[in-house]
């Protein structure tokens, strides 16, 4: 999980923040329900 974690932060640093938005909420709700 840490290093997917890492891996998100670089993807989210390298991308137009408003063009990861959705990525990060759909991203933010597979983590929450797979770990629920």
């Amino acid at each position: 999980d840490g290093l997917l974690s890492s891996h998100d932060k670089l993807k989210v640093l390298s991308a137009p923040p408003a063009e990861m938005l959705p990525v990060l909420l759909a991203d933010s709700t597979k983590v929450s329900f797979i770990r629920s």
